[in-house]
């Protein structure tokens, strides 16, 4: 399985061209997303309508409705009580050293693990 982080998923959606390839090359059946990759593509779409700027209520119905036909090709991890728990552990244990990462990251990379790989790859991150 190959999980692609949010920001391999927005270049996707804008149309980069190499990573189209990678997914056609290995097929969607072998891609997946976590909820909260998920979580931050949806910020994003409603950052850009509600905070940075005004964008058309078209563009933006278009945005809402190309994430979600791209979601429907993924297989979806979720966050679950004991991916939970590890991403809080994670977070803990790596600021305790002084190598602090984003909540999300860590509630990302729980999810992988906890759902058994134990390798987790990113591609153009």
């Amino acid at each position: 399985m190959i999980y692609l982080d949010t920001s391999s998923a927005i270049h996707i959606l804008n149309g980069n061209e190499s990573l189209k390839n990678i997914i056609d090359k290995f097929g969607t059946d072998n891609f997946g997303i976590t909820s909260p990759s998920i979580f931050e593509l949806y910020h994003g779409i409603y950052k850009l309508r509600f905070l940075k700027r005004k964008i058309p209520e078209q563009k933006y119905e278009n945005l809402l409705e190309d994430l979600a036909d791209f979601i429907k090709q993924l297989h979806v991890f979720s966050l679950n009580e004991r991916a939970a728990n590890l991403g809080a552990k994670i977070h803990m244990e790596l600021k305790g050293k002084g190598q602090e990462i984003d909540v999300f990251d860590c509630l990302i990379a729980a999810i992988i693990i906890t759902n058994g790989f134990n390798q987790i790859h990113q591609i153009f991150r």
